[in-house]
């Protein structure tokens, strides 16, 4: 900010790293990592649903808050 303020966010994503790999997509270890409340790992997810519990989703929103409220402010 123009005060040299810095902001830091953080998100985080519980779920459980298989042996094998299931689903086709995403990237990385995502067809590894399973997650419990929607019963599928990150591969099989749907970008969307991916987005809504990801720790990168969660993050970015509180991002996005962050940076309306500076930019409302000015």
């Amino acid at each position: 900010t123009p005060e040299k303020k810095i902001y830091t966010v953080e998100g985080t994503c519980e779920g459980r790293i298989l042996f094998e790999e299931k689903g086709a997509g995403g990237f990385g270890y995502d067809p590894l990592f399973y997650f419990p409340d929607l019963n599928k790992t990150f591969a099989e997810l749907t970008l969307s649903e991916k987005n809504k519990v990801s720790h990168r989703g969660k993050a970015l929103r509180k991002a996005t808050q962050i940076l309306g409220d500076l930019f409302n402010r000015a």
